[in-house]
């Protein structure tokens, strides 16, 4: 019988502990931040996107440095504000990933930067469906 008090004593001290762990981060964690903030890289470097649509799973490709730069324009000002719901989900619109050369340095969707939720921002949809519009299908 103590054996049995005992185990069950142990089993929810394990339960408490294990509970208690891992709590997602939450909006007062992280502040609001320009885009120019998430990726800290050099803009200018950036050859190549690709965009994939989270629907489809169609990927597409821009390596046109005049579109890179006109999209990278209108999303160095974004502000993203952090989304007070910091739980994971799943699903997305778009995946873009920023490239030099071959080598992917970063990726962003319209509302999870780096595993930070956001707040969807109408302006990074719009930018990022005219991106679709327009880059090339892959093969």
């Amino acid at each position: 019988m103590k054996i049995y008090h005992f185990l069950t004593v142990i089993l929810l001290v394990f339960s408490f502990l294990t509970a208690c762990q891992g709590q997602p981060e939450t909006s007062a964690d992280v502040k609001p931040m320009l885009f120019t903030e998430l990726y800290q890289g050099d803009l200018s470097k950036v050859d190549k996107l690709t965009i994939r649509n989270g629907s489809t799973g169609e990927l597409r490709t821009i390596t046109d440095k005049a579109k890179i730069v006109q999209w990278l324009q209108v999303m160095k000002d974004v502000r993203f504000v952090p989304d007070p719901n910091q739980e994971p989900r799943s699903g997305w619109r778009y995946w873009v990933s920023l490239y030099e050369g071959e080598n992917k340095v970063f990726e962003l969707f319209p509302n999870n930067v780096n595993g930070v939720y956001y707040l969807t921002d109408e302006k990074v949809m719009a930018s990022m469906e005219e991106l679709f519009k327009t880059a090339k299908k892959e093969k």
